[in-house]
């Protein structure tokens, strides 16, 4: 056993010995899902918008093991690479569709870069794809309830919105997962600002800013993050509140 290791052992049961307990916990901010976590409100549903190869679904089985994730990416190659990469996870389901405002058909600008994919940043190759809104693929899925939309897709976070209104109004979603930008002339990023906007409305606060970028020319400002807002009714009650 080591010293600092031997230290802590016998200040905690010195403070035992008072009555006193000492609890380590992370600190808030640091972990969106383990923020979630602690609210203690349940997550049975996610819909992971913006999926590309999995990266977020793989957290998502690991943090709710008990959840059903339904992954959405619209770009061929990203999809298949999905596919393959959460095969082993019976509780992920991968759609090949984007998510957008209304549903049909529309041009999405690729990138060599998977991730950088767009509706909205033109680049000189594109793909048609097919659109579904979030109101309509929880209508089609038997979805009644999203536990956690996440949406990271590249400067289109509003227009994914757009078509939750539904799920939204009825108090059908719990948390809302996005990625946001605090440079106003940032086009591959939503600006903050406006996703607040859009949904204070609707009742939900921000618990949490995450996975913070800095400026990319090494300015000390932040240019873009992941922020998660909550609706209070979301959470579990305290012990002891009725």
């Amino acid at each position: 056993m080591g010293v600092s290791l031997l230290k802590d052992v016998v200040r905690s049961q010195l403070l035992r010995r008072l009555g006193l307990h000492v609890y380590r916990t992370s600190p808030h901010g640091y972990d969106d899902l383990a923020d979630i976590g602690r609210t203690g409100a349940p997550v049975a549903t996610v819909f992971d918008v913006g999926a590309n190869v999995g990266q977020s679904a793989l957290r998502f089985a690991r943090a709710f093991p008990r959840a059903r994730i339904h992954c959405f990416e619209p770009v061929a190659t990203a999809f298949e690479a999905l596919r393959g990469n959460v095969a082993h996870l019976p509780q992920v389901v991968c759609h090949r569709v984007a998510l957008g405002p209304s549903c049909g058909q529309a041009r999405i600008w690729l990138d060599d870069n998977a991730q950088k994919c767009s509706m909205v940043v033109h680049t000189d190759r594109t793909q048609e794809v097919e659109v579904e809104t979030v109101d309509a693929a929880a209508a089609r899925l038997k979805v009644d309830r999203i536990d956690l939309l996440k949406i990271d897709v590249e400067g289109y976070e509003m227009q994914v919105l757009a078509g939750a209104t539904g799920a939204l109004a009825g108090g059908r979603i719990g948390f809302v997962l996005a990625e946001v930008s605090f440079h106003p002339d940032d086009a591959r990023h939503t600006l903050f600002d406006s996703v607040r906007g859009f949904l204070m409305p609707y009742g939900f606060r921000l618990l949490g800013i995450y996975d913070q970028a800095l400026e990319w020319d090494g300015r000390l400002s932040l240019r873009f993050a992941n922020a998660l807002w909550c609706r209070p009714d979301a959470l579990a009650s305290p012990a002891g509140d009725p």
